[in-house]
């Protein structure tokens, strides 16, 4: 796929995407399996170069403090209340200059996710592989692991900058890189001001979970979506963005109100 970006020349093959489509479901275990060993549980060893066996719950933040679930209600309402603003970005980052070949590959992939999503398959079973395990998996790494030790040698802002746009470029949709990065930050910043990572799991997971049952059960509609990113409507954007300000008002205070 970076070929594809960087190589204006190269094209996709209309028989491969047709013979992975024919076998998504197979991909889909193939790409759970990989997250659960590479992604999850290989950051869990990899962890163990940074800090002692008994060091690497907290290392990583699995932890649950008194304030926890309240921090995973505000960062469900904070991804719901996002929506816009990702959108936003993704109609920004239409307008980035890319190859055709790029662009058509990326297209035949959205076209070939959502003929899978709307199309007769178990929904259960497609939250698991597109909402559970990258929730957990992709957070352990990034909002975990990777969250950690740039924290330790940039300081707590620039790691919550970078590790959203690591997160973005981890994707490999040059696309989607901007609405991927300002998710990514998001959650990075939600799991520092928790000290928890069980609130950006949740948030990680509503927000991939989301789409998959808006496409399972509003397909017209996530299909339109998919296929074109558009300046969303001002009268979702202005209350969107005045809704993510006070919700991350809230987290970032939430300690002040609670002493109050």
């Amino acid at each position: 796929m970076i070929a594809l970006w960087l190589d204006p020349n190269v094209t996709f093959s209309i028989d491969t995407l047709m013979a992975i489509e024919e076998h998504l479901d197979h991909v889909f275990i193939a790409n759970s399996l990989s997250q659960i060993l590479f992604l999850g549980f290989g950051t869990w060893v990899i962890s163990r170069l940074s800090v002692q066996a008994d060091e690497r719950p907290d290392f990583l933040r699995f932890s649950v403090k008194r304030d926890t679930l309240d921090m995973i209600v505000l960062t469900v309402l904070l991804v719901i209340a996002m929506q816009p603003l990702i959108m936003l970005m993704s109609w920004l980052n239409a307008q980035l200059p890319l190859p055709d070949g790029y662009l058509d590959f990326e297209g035949a992939q959205m076209e070939m996710l959502a003929n899978y999503l709307t199309n007769d398959h178990m929904v259960l079973l497609t939250l698991i592989h597109v909402g559970l395990v990258p929730a957990v998996c992709e957070e352990i790494l990034y909002r975990g692991y990777v969250l950690k030790m740039l924290e330790r040698s940039w300081g707590i802002a620039a790691a919550i900058l970078l590790s959203g746009l690591i997160f973005g470029l981890y994707h490999l949709r040059i696309s989607q890189l901007l609405p991927l990065a300002v998710i990514g930050v998001a959650l990075a910043y939600v799991t520092w001001k928790s000290g928890s990572l069980y609130p950006a799991i949740a948030g990680h997971f509503v927000n991939n979970g989301g789409a998959v049952l808006l496409a399972s059960y509003f397909p017209d509609y996530a299909v339109e979506t998919m296929a074109e990113a558009e300046f969303p409507q001002m009268a979702l954007l202005i209350p969107g963005i005045l809704l993510t300000g006070i919700l991350l008002y809230i987290i970032h205070y939430r300690e002040k109100f609670q002493r109050e």
